[in-house]
């Protein structure tokens, strides 16, 4: 019996119907508690006297209400009232798919906004465990502010009913379960399903959006599955000649009969939505050369013929950017060899390929250890008093390379390869390599400040007094950072550089001498790397631009091409190839930044909010009981606003606000005096740059005019300045801008540590770190006192403006909450703290009521593992690089 309006279901007020389906009535509703209105969903009368029906109702409802993610439909509340089951969930101001398409063809743009939005919380259900089911275009809402949202996630697979319908677009509800004209082949012949079958539905919904017509239209419902299962749709190309290729072959590859040729996971075909999405220009325009579909291999002579091509199109071109996101996994074998449950990264093979060195935690230090490939067990070598990273072997293999610390700085150390006396072999080292000889080690310094340019210097022998390689690096030219190898042949030596607006190069440099070319230079991002045996490609792991994750690539020195070796759900880092190149060890990194409350008081530290995800850089809102954050719960860095209580979290910031310019995360987040306003810092292709946003909605507004490398926004009390760090030419300063916007930045001090400054609430000071020390600022630049010599892990001012506080480390005693008072001077160790070994920190974000402050913290875990059977510089490859000039081959 239909609900009246006015009539009450629990807490809330029924308001008026909303629509019904095959199961179930939904009505808007009022929940007084809240003060909001909602959709509320209730079983169908006839579906009433069958009590496993209503188990498995509220059971899959409690599934769904489990996805957090922002194209999901959001369930608030899961009840019965008086034998009426009932799912309570947001209220969306739009209208479903199914009316959009009803006007025609979707324009691709819109399509790819829709698409990529659908897939991406398929992606999130699927690794959750539920798959839908009943993917359709009634089941997915289109808001009026753009947002896709997809509706009765987990409910349709448990819903069974006593008689078939007649017609294709309703639910058939006998033991098939789903909308006939948009089920899997195996969904079809009521097999067992998983998260493919969904893929399949999608595909149909793309289908139809493409060509405005169903892939399957038959008069019965009986015929309609028929054709799902052994009948081929209608060629899309024929429907829509305007469809990009790269549109054409995902929904092809999605409405594959046999579901082994589908994705293999549901993050792969939202990467690839999403690529083509930030990438319309360029698949719409014929820019680039087209790829093969997909699952098709060509003949070896077609291949080199098009990789000839290709390569000639590269060397014609100042910037190109071609995205393929396929991996073929069909005959990799992946092996595990490090998995302890602690930290253990960073693997290096033995010039004999028998042995594996890599770094593992032992208590709170990371030693050195070795293991042998044909033994269970591996054997500690070093037994450090700080931390042992970046292991490298020797050429004759009886020696280990490491870094630590030593009496300047970080050390270049050597240890004998089965254990014993370790010995510095370099002072101030920032990256090392040996020559394949033996005779020779290059490395890189950065100066002990951290703010002097890198330099590149070399000793013969290792141990010998170093000598600067003049020349070496580009010629007038400043880098922050940087890695660096030699070909296993030794006639070249490898250089990734980081360039202060983020981007990096690499270059070859011939050694011992010769003329360095540039291979590649990318958007954003620098990475350790390691040469294959060929001398010519290198592979490295890492987050690419256009991409989220991170992976293990191959790069080409001579063409710039670069192609993905793995698609993992976990980041792939420190890839490094074994002496013959059949196998890559490499390092599996975990990640779990959570939001966490530290009191001021000393009475410890208190969860804020804690996932399976990354949450990080929360900012208090000064105003409202809510908080801002970054998170990767999207698989893409967002900033989020969330009520205290969780009562409530929702995107404020993503990358769709920046329009077709690559964003890879928003963080650092930083409320207005006001409430109204965030700032906060954009990474991407325009390098790394502050932004406001308003917190209604809006565009993002620049803060400043100038291209320069910035990061840590921090209001003034008034809400009309910005105080930041900002590096030119490598050298971090302490800035301040006006918030209006496009302003020009005033420099305040110079010689400043990379760090998160912070404005007092009385408007005096601006504290930030500096080489001599914790350093406080006047906000016109004219004085500047140190209050603090040692070096604090994070730290924000007190209320009233009048102390410092923070994390700092104290030998002897570990991390502890201390205090400086600004005012009388002194400093006080309020209490030791409990954190994780090698923990790390965020940014400072003071309480409204003052009795606390916000940080995000982490402990790093990493497994390593092996991998075989990927293919080597197989054509075509993915080019992610911009090609500066011809190359020589």
């Amino acid at each position: 019996m239909p609900l009246q309006n006015g009539s009450r279901l629990g807490r809330y007020e029924i308001r008026g119907p909303l629509g019904a389906g095959g199961m179930g009535e939904v009505y808007r509703a009022w929940d007084a508690r809240l003060g909001r209105e909602v959709a509320l969903k209730v079983l169908r009368s006839e579906a009433m006297a069958d009590p496993d029906l209503q188990r498995r109702f509220a059971q899959e409802a409690r599934a769904a209400s489990a996805l957090n993610h922002p194209n999901i439909l959001t369930v608030h509340d899961v009840g019965m009232e008086e034998g009426l089951p009932y799912i309570v969930s947001e209220l969306i101001d739009g209208e479903p798919l199914s009316s959009l398409i009803e006007r025609g063809p979707v324009p691709v743009r819109k399509l790819l906004e829709v698409a990529a939005q659908v897939a991406g919380g398929l992606a999130a259900a699927h690794q959750a465990g539920i798959i839908h089911r009943d993917l359709k275009p009634a089941n997915i809402m289109l808001a009026r502010n753009g947002t896709a949202k997809i509706l009765d996630f987990g409910v349709a697979k448990s819903i069974r009913a006593r008689a078939a319908v007649a017609s294709g677009s309703e639910t058939i509800p006998g033991m098939i379960v789903g909308t006939a004209a948009y089920m899997s082949p195996e969904q079809a012949r009521g097999e067992d399903l998983d998260f493919r079958s969904d893929q399949f539905s999608f595909g149909l919904v793309l289908y139809r959006m493409l060509t405005g017509q169903a892939a399957f239209e038959r008069s019965s419902t009986m015929r309609i599955l028929a054709a799902i299962v052994e009948e081929d749709f209608p060629p899309i190309a024929a429907a829509n000649p305007n469809a990009p290729v790269q549109l054409r072959w995902c929904v092809e590859r999605c409405l594959a009969k046999d579901r082994e040729h589908r994705y293999a996971s549901s993050q792969d075909l939202y990467h690839e939505l999403a690529c083509m999405r930030d990438h319309l220009a360029e698949i719409t325009t014929g820019s680039r050369p087209a790829l093969p579909p997909p699952r098709r291999r060509r003949a070896w002579g077609t291949a080199l013929v098009l990789a000839g091509t290709l390569a000639a199109g590269f060397l014609a071109s100042q910037a190109l950017t071609w995205f393929d996101h396929r991996v073929d996994l069909a005959d990799y074998r992946l092996l595990p060899l490090a998995t302890d449950g602690t930290y253990e990264a960073v693997p290096a093979w033995s010039p004999g390929g028998k042995d594996i060195a890599y770094i593992s935690e032992v208590g709170e230090v990371r030693q050195l250890f070795v293991r042998n490939l044909g033994s269970p067990t591996a054997a500690q070598v070093t037994h450090a008093a700080a931390d042992c990273e970046a292991p490298f072997w020797s050429p004759d293999g009886t020696r280990i390379y490491y870094l630590s610390a030593g009496r300047q700085g970080t050390s270049l150390w050597a240890v004998p390869a089965a254990g014993g006396t370790a010995e510095i072999v370099q002072e101030d080292v920032a990256r090392a390599a040996v020559a394949p000889d033996g005779n020779t080690v290059v490395f890189l310094r950065t100066g002990t400040s951290g703010r002097d340019p890198l330099s590149l210097w070399a000793a013969s022998p290792p141990g010998a007094p170093p000598r600067t390689l003049a020349g070496a690096l580009p010629a007038g030219r400043r880098f922050r950072d940087g890695y660096l190898g030699f070909s296993r042949d030794g006639a070249r030596l490898g250089l990734w550089l980081a360039n202060w607006d983020g981007s990096s190069e690499f270059w070859v440099q011939p050694w011992p001498s010769g003329t360095a070319r540039q291979a590649f230079r990318i958007a954003q991002g620098t990475f350790p790397f390691n040469w294959m045996p060929d001398d010519r490609h290198i592979v490295f792991g890492g987050v690419l631009p256009g991409t989220t994750g991170a992976d293990v690539h191959e790069a080409d020195t001579r063409s710039g091409v670069i192609r993905p070796l793995t698609a993992t759900v976990q980041d792939a880092l420190f890839p490094a190839p074994s002496p013959d190149g059949r196998k890559l060890a490499f390092t599996v990194g975990y990640t779990d930044f959570d939001l966490t409350e530290v009191a001021l008081d000393g009475s410890g530290l208190r969860p804020l909010l804690a996932s399976s995800r990354n949450e990080f850089d929360p900012s208090w809102s000064p105003v409202a009981d809510q908080y801002a954050y970054s998170t990767d719960r999207t698989g893409v860095t967002q900033i989020w606003l969330r009520s205290r209580g969780g009562e409530w979290d929702r995107p404020l910031v993503t990358a769709g606000d920046f329009g077709g310019s690559w964003v890879l995360s928003v963080n650092e987040t930083s409320f207005a005096p006001d409430g109204a306003r965030i700032a906060y810092v954009a990474v991407g292709a325009n390098g790394n740059a502050i932004y406001i946003s308003n917190v209604k909605g809006g565009p993002p507004l620049r803060l400043t005019r100038e291209n320069t490398y910035q990061r840590s926004p921090s209001w003034n009390p008034t809400g009309d300045w910005i105080a930041f760090l900002q590096n030119v030419d490598g050298r971090w300063m302490l800035v301040k801008a006006r918030a209006s916007g496009s302003s020009q930045a005033v420099v305040l001090r110079e010689n400043c540590l990379r760090s998160h400054p912070k404005w007092s609430k009385r408007g005096d000071w601006i504290t930030c770190a500096a080489a001599e020390g914790l350093t406080l600022v006047s906000p016109d630049g004219a004085t500047s006192k140190v209050v603090s010599r040692d070096a604090w892990l994070v730290y924000g001012w007190n209320a009233e403006g009048t102390a410092i506080y923070g994390i700092k480390q104290v030998p002897g005693r570990g991390p502890v909450l201390a205090a400086i008072d600004v005012d009388k001077g002194g400093e006080r160790i309020v209490a030791a703290l409990k954190l994780p070994s090698h923990a790390e920190l965020g940014c400072y974000s003071l309480a409204p009521d003052g009795k606390s402050f916000a940080t995000s913290l982490n402990s790093p875990r990493a497994d390593i593992w092996t991998l075989e059977g990927f293919a080597q510089s197989r054509w075509p490859m993915t080019l992610f690089a911009s090609r500066p000039k011809a190359a020589t081959p």
